[in-house]
């Protein structure tokens, strides 16, 4: 069983709406999975989005910035390889389709 993470952004202080977009999978043994889309093609890409907004887990916890690119880099070791994935860029596996 792995943890979904969520950049929430368009954060509105008076009423707490948000949108929120897919980040990324990890699972433990696995590679991390990055969520691929129009805006997120490479790690870098990555990087610059999280910068946007703020990470929570799936189960609401704000994450820091920091620690989840730890996760990813650390992760990234793995030699497990989901078979739906679509690329690797930086030794991080990418997928273009929905995941969850």
């Amino acid at each position: 069983m792995g943890t979904n993470y969520y950049l929430r952004i368009n954060e509105c202080d008076i009423c707490h709406r948000y949108d929120e977009v897919h980040l990324c999978k990890i699972n433990q043994g696995w590679k991390p999975l990055i969520q691929a889309s129009t805006e997120i093609k490479s790690f870098d890409d990555f990087r610059n989005l999280i910068s946007l907004g703020s990470i929570y887990d799936e189960y609401g916890s704000k994450q820091s910035k920091i620690s989840l690119v730890s996760k990813l880099e650390i992760g990234k070791e793995h030699d497990a390889l989901r078979s739906h994935s679509k690329y690797i860029d930086s030794g991080h596996e990418f997928c273009m389709t929905e995941f969850s």
